[in-house]
């Protein structure tokens, strides 16, 4: 959607030097009709990735961190007092901290601005805090009109392109704040009343300060300035710090835009691996298996070239724009950053993400694993065929580290989207992860509102209609992938994808295994009900089952030998 109107500057992108994202306080004025739409759309984006943020209004809301201005309304006219009254109270909150910790600048937006926080600071590393700046992307003219009737022409910097105050400007303001609003600047119904930027800067510009403009803070959406200056100008600054005026859908768009350029991602990089530092670059990665494909890409077993010691499970997306690819390799570099370095034990381990410039792909290394649960489980039922108490308590430990692994995603705001075998992996001794994120999306309430996956494994309520995909659709996948695997094939294999899907949505029930034990095809059958409320509510349930709580923590050393088996029985995965 943005690819023609932004600059995409993939590979000249750098990070900021002088100021990191939590030496600024961002200030975003709202007002309760904007509540659900535009300030939840910029709470879920930029702000969602930001230390320190301010949301003025003059009443709570539940799902918002509400800054409540008192004495104010809701309707236009009070953002002048909610801004000043505002900074006001946030800077006595930074005065009762010590000074090494309080914030360097202030950013002042409304809720339908974008905000590019790590362009915002590269364009500030010139200016120092401890000077008084007062900066903007506009200039416009107006009348500071008094209380006593007096006027007069002044400049003023536009509040639809953000203003950016110093932290040295804040504290010679901060005593001028509540008489200039109270007893200086018109009331409302005045023309005047609801000009808040126009307030500021008269303010301002009456105590002796200047003002400072920067180019990239722009007024419009990207549509917009196209629509009113052309393309040229919404591409001549290669990187913008804000757009205004963006509707709730568009700020999902513009954040997928930018977040999709990786801009902190180079060709090179530096890691732990096993307590090592090392470096290395994408040109040193030496693929020397393939271990899966997909409309993705593919994903290899590698080296490095002058560490063979040092191995990753690769994986190589596109950076072209084809259709969803977008959407795979945002999505799965989002969530393995989100949680792919937290070392949780039943999530595949991320190590970094790289460009490789020549074929034009995103590189995301993590860690490498033996084999995927589709592979296993076929060597497993036609090479060993365990004991019926052995494949039980596999089957409970894997269902535990799936569910531990998916309780975690959820507490992360966090869907899979696409649980089956092969993205499930396995290591000795006998530990189970869960990887792929491509399809991740952010939970709200519980749900997904979109949905891709694999159709053998959706839910009956996502067949065919419109129900968002929750939690409890991936216990469905869940109990589908763990009756597949203890069986060694998937129910109704044999028929069709239509035929399939049929069976799904008129009230399938599985035929569970009489070799497992009562509480594991107790477990399978509640994670296998047709009916989408009769499931589990939350993965603490599942967890809290008799099959699960029975099992020990420890894998037995039966256990760790019929793992030990399957893995060194699979076959050869044949060089590339």
């Amino acid at each position: 959607m943005y690819c023609s109107k932004i600059p995409n500057p993939t590979s000249g992108w750098r990070k900021a030097k002088r100021y990191q994202e939590n030496d600024i306080a961002f200030i975003i004025y709202t007002g309760a009709s904007l509540f659900a739409t535009r300030a939840t759309s910029v709470r879920e984006t930029w702000v969602s990735r930001v230390t320190n943020y301010y949301f003025l209004a003059s009443t709570p809301y539940p799902s918002l961190p509400i800054t409540v201005i008192e004495n104010t309304g809701e309707d236009y006219q009070s953002n002048t007092k909610k801004i000043f009254h505002g900074l006001e109270l946030i800077y006595r909150q930074q005065q009762a901290i010590h000074s090494s910790k309080r914030h360097k600048w202030y950013i002042l937006v409304g809720c339908d601005t974008y905000v590019n926080v790590p362009h915002l600071l590269k364009q500030l590393e010139p200016y120092n805090f401890t000077q008084p700046y007062f900066i903007g992307g506009s200039i416009g003219k107006q009348m500071c009109y008094h209380k006593n009737g007096t006027a007069y022409n002044s400049l003023f910097i536009g509040g639809n392109t953000a203003h950016v105050f110093s932290a040295a400007l804040v504290d010679a303001l901060y005593p001028h704040l509540s008489v200039y609003v109270e007893s200086v600047w018109p009331q409302p119904n005045h023309k005047s009343a609801a000009l808040s930027d126009v307030a500021l800067s008269c303010l301002i510009f009456s105590l002796g300060f200047k003002m400072t403009i920067l180019p990239g803070f722009f007024r419009r959406s990207p549509d917009g300035i196209i629509e009113e200056f052309g393309l040229k100008e919404a591409l001549q600054v290669q990187e913008p710090s804000s757009w205004h005026y963006i509707h709730p859908a568009q700020m999902i768009d513009l954040d997928e835009f930018y977040t999709y350029q990786f801009a902190d991602i180079k060709d090179s990089c530096k890691i732990e691996y096993n307590g090592e530092t090392i470096e290395f670059n994408v040109q040193q990665l030496i693929n020397v298996k393939k271990l899966g494909e997909g409309s993705f890409g593919f994903v290899s077993l590698t080296q490095l070239a002058h560490r063979p010691d040092v191995v990753f499970a690769c994986k190589r997306m596109t950076l072209e724009d084809h259709g969803n690819n977008n959407y795979s390799s945002e999505s799965d570099l989002k969530a393995m950053r989100a949680v792919g370095n937290d070392l949780h034990p039943h999530i595949v381990h991320f190590y970094a993400a790289l460009i490789d410039f020549i074929d034009e792909q995103l590189v995301i290394c993590m860690e490498a694993l033996e084999a995927s649960m589709d592979k296993f489980y076929a060597i497993l039922h036609s090479c060993v065929q365990p004991q019926p108490i052995l494949l039980d308590t596999l089957i409970r430990r894997l269902a535990k580290h799936i569910v531990l692994s998916l309780d975690y995603l959820k507490s992360k705001n966090i869907i899979h989207r696409d649980i089956k075998p092969q993205n499930m992996l396995v290591a000795r001794p006998a530990i189970f992860k869960l990887c792929d994120f491509g399809i991740c999306g952010t939970l709200k309430d519980s749900v997904s509102l979109t949905h891709l996956g694999s159709l053998r494994y959706l839910p009956p309520e996502r067949l065919g209609n419109t129900c968002s995909y929750g939690t409890r659709s991936d216990m469905w996948a869940l109990g589908m992938s763990l009756l597949e695997i203890s069986q060694g094939c998937l129910p109704l294999a044999s028929e069709s994808i239509m035929s399939f899907m049929s069976h799904m949505k008129n009230g399938w029930q599985p035929d569970l295994p009489l070799v497992l034990s009562q509480d594991t095809r107790d477990l399978l059958a509640i994670l296998l009900r047709h009916n989408v409320n009769e499931r589990p509510r939350y993965y603490s349930d599942i967890l809290s089952m008799a099959a699960i709580v029975s099992l020990e923590n420890n894998p037995s050393n039966d256990e760790i030998n019929l793992v030990s088996y399957v893995l060194d029985a699979l076959p050869k995965i044949s060089e590339q």
